[in-house]
């Protein structure tokens, strides 16, 4: 790692933040862009900080048990660099945030997270095959337009959203609940590695050192919602910190893209209701947010080339082929083709999100 980045200034800045000091602490006390500041000198003189009474006894307490050069280390270790709100290479979206956080804790490639076009996915812990299919239908598109992926590190939809765009050569960043030093889940440890492999980004707002707690994970939802400038959500029940991000986004203006499922399927509850309240925009394929932010004219020939026989699967063909002679609306086909009608829908809006076929007004579906 380059020594200028671990200068003496920034290890005591991050002693600051490790022995207590909050975002906004260090804000109140270091706010002016202009001033070269001595973080040094402030840590060494914590009675100079403002700070209330009660505050100030625990951190000068605090102050006893830190080592300079442990920080040292564990920076060099894990190559990671230290932004603070000041700096150039600070993310602007973020700085749109109410609650941006005076420092954040990168590893590897920091220049990832000024990008201009960031795109957070998020869903439930427990996806089901239909959410990791939508993944795999939109990721694709999305990193061939430069989108770049941002999620957490949680199993599911998170996990999936950043190893199918390792799998495609994208771009990604992970927003950690802990800090940036520490892998958890520690099964996830191979998908962490690969991020940095790929030149991607973990990122976190806690100190060195931080354990998962439950009440990490709001503020690690908010700064995935903060660094991203519109979301997907893929999949999601209707009690859940999946919901809790959307609302986030609602709250800074950002627009929500979900994916409609079976109104009869808990693991899509929450999608549904988005979409019904119109807090979200209904999204059947990667292109409804292409389109949209990049004006984009979509014809059938802009449209990627497919293989309408060798690409699908049997039902799928069956479904097709009851289209192409007019039997074309979910009770009809499942009556033909023995399929349940759940079975028949979930093909139908597979079919639909790949472009293959069409609904009209009269819920009437037609290949394109």
């Amino acid at each position: 790692m380059d020594s200028t980045i671990i200068n003496e200034n920034d290890l005591y800045l991050i002693g600051l933040h490790s022995i207590g000091l909050t975002h906004s602490e260090l804000k109140v006390n270091f706010w002016d862009p202009s001033k070269d500041y001595n973080y040094k000198d402030a840590f060494l003189h914590l009675d100079t900080l403002t700070l209330k009474w009660n505050r100030r006894e625990k951190i000068i307490a605090a102050k006893e048990w830190l080592n300079i050069d442990e920080i040292r280390n564990t920076l060099i270790k894990f190559s990671i660099k230290v932004i603070t709100f000041h700096s150039e290479l600070y993310p602007i979206i973020l700085k749109e945030l109410y609650h941006a956080p005076y420092i954040i804790y990168v590893r590897w490639d920091e220049t990832i997270l000024s990008r201009s076009k960031t795109l957070g996915i998020i869903g439930t812990r427990k996806n089901t095959f239909y959410g990791k299919k939508i993944l795999h239908q939109f990721i694709p598109d999305l990193i061939n337009h430069d989108y770049t992926i941002i999620s957490g590190w949680a199993y599911g939809i998170d996990s999936l959203a950043h190893s199918i765009t390792l799998e495609h050569w994208g771009k990604t960043i992970s927003v950690f609940g802990t800090g940036v030093d520490t892998y958890y889940p520690v099964q996830n440890k191979n998908l962490f590695d690969a991020i940095i492999d790929h030149n991607g980004a973990l990122i976190s707002c806690f100190p060195l050192w931080t354990k998962p707690e439950s009440y990490n994970f709001p503020i690690r939802n908010e700064i995935v919602a903060g660094l991203s400038k519109w979301i997907l959500v893929a999949e999601a029940w209707i009690k859940s910190g999946t919901l809790i991000t959307a609302h986030l986004w609602l709250e800074q203006g950002k627009d929500i893209f979900a994916v409609p499922w079976n109104i009869f399927d808990s693991s899509s509850e929450g999608t549904n209701m988005l979409i019904a309240t119109g807090e979200a925009k209904c999204t059947l394929n990667s292109w409804d947010i292409i389109q949209e932010y990049e004006e984009i004219y979509i014809t059938k020939e802009t449209l990627p080339e497919k293989n309408i026989v060798s690409s699908l699967t049997d039902d799928e063909e069956m479904i097709i082929h009851y289209l192409q002679q007019w039997i074309n609306t979910v009770e009809g086909i499942s009556l033909h083709s023995n399929l349940s009608i759940q079975d028949t829908t979930s093909i139908l809006t597979i079919l639909e999100m790949n472009w293959y076929i069409e609904m009209d007004m009269f819920n009437a579906y037609h290949i394109r």
